[in-house]
């Protein structure tokens, strides 16, 4: 397999190897669970987010893949292998599209229970691939997943059970599934939103 390009620790020790679009579990003991390979057609999508420099506002990737994990199943964003946009040279002046997007489902043999189309904020810059607004988030048999400015929590299954709009950042989830979210209000402030059960 050589040297992974990220390495996940799932909730039960599972331990997630990305390489490319190759997804490899080993358990705890070192034992393989599965090797998974992305459906054709799909790539692996990177996270980006926005930091403040000495030049202002900036936005840029950490470079690993959107994912998350609940009860043996593994969630991962996912985006057209096809995908290409304009590159943008100075993270400072980059620009962003919406464009296709899906969350996938693995489940604890490496097989695709479901795949679920979301678009999501892209970008790109010099030699890095596009990247995602994208977060996932899973726990309780529920996924949530903010991408574009909503916030969309799915149930195991893959059927949505709602969806919040023009939110600013991925939901605070408490104990409870309480979701407390900021509107998306320009430049950039924010005003907390009611929690939503």
């Amino acid at each position: 397999m050589g040297t992974p390009d990220y390495i996940f620790t799932g909730s039960d020790d599972t331990l997630y190897l990305f390489s490319g679009n190759n997804i490899t579990a080993v358990g705890s003991d070192g034992t393989l669970k599965y090797r998974f390979v992305m459906p054709g057609g799909w790539r692996l999508c990177d996270r980006w987010y926005v930091y403040t420099g000495f030049r202002g506002r900036a936005i840029t990737g950490d470079f690993h893949p959107i994912t998350s994990d609940d009860n043996g199943t593994l969630y991962v964003y996912a985006v057209p292998g096809s995908l290409t946009i304009r590159t943008y040279p100075d993270p400072i002046t980059t620009g962003s599209y919406y464009g296709d997007g899906a969350l996938l489902a693995i489940n604890h043999d490496g097989e695709l229970l479901w795949c679920a189309n979301m678009s999501s904020l892209m970008v790109k810059y010099g030699d890095y691939p596009p990247s995602s607004d994208a977060s996932v988030y899973a726990r309780g048999g529920r996924v949530y997943v903010f991408h574009g400015y909503n916030e969309t929590v799915i149930g195991a299954n893959g059927t949505v059970l709602w969806n919040v709009g023009d939110v600013m950042n991925p939901a605070a989830i408490d104990e409870q599934g309480n979701l407390y979210l900021m509107d998306a209000i320009y430049p950039y402030a924010a005003a907390s939103k009611p929690a939503v059960d």
